[in-house]
């Protein structure tokens, strides 16, 4: 944590890099949370890809004819198409965590994984 960083608006510690937190809370609680929203989004797009690769996967095994619904190879390259996206973002936030982590670890060990500075 690095409590002397503070900038007006959301952000990430230009230190550490980890998310910074505001200053005061809202009383009543139900504060607009960007972040928040954007992992909901983020979460229902990844459902909506997943839903039907994992019906692609699993109806046959389950005894229903998919496989004559649609041919071999494009129930494949529909399962790929799906997946991609999904498979993509995971890796490149993995990285970003990653290399966040990296940098916390070995640039200030003395950071905190409790919270990061404070946003005005």
């Amino acid at each position: 944590m690095h409590p002397e960083v503070e900038q007006n608006g959301p952000g990430a510690c230009p230190i550490c890099g980890m998310d910074l937190e505001p200053k005061s809370v809202d009383p009543k609680g139900e504060a607009e949370n960007a972040e928040l929203h954007a992992m909901t989004r983020r979460l229902g797009i990844a459902a909506a890809l997943t839903l039907p690769v994992f019906l692609l996967a699993m109806l046959p095994m389950m005894g229903v004819p998919v496989d004559r619904w649609l041919d071999g190879n494009l129930s494949v390259w529909l399962q790929l198409g799906l997946s991609t996206p999904v498979v993509w973002v995971a890796v490149l936030r993995a990285g970003l965590a990653f290399d966040s982590d990296r940098q916390s670890q070995h640039v200030h060990p003395d950071c905190d994984r409790g919270g990061g500075g404070v946003s005005v």
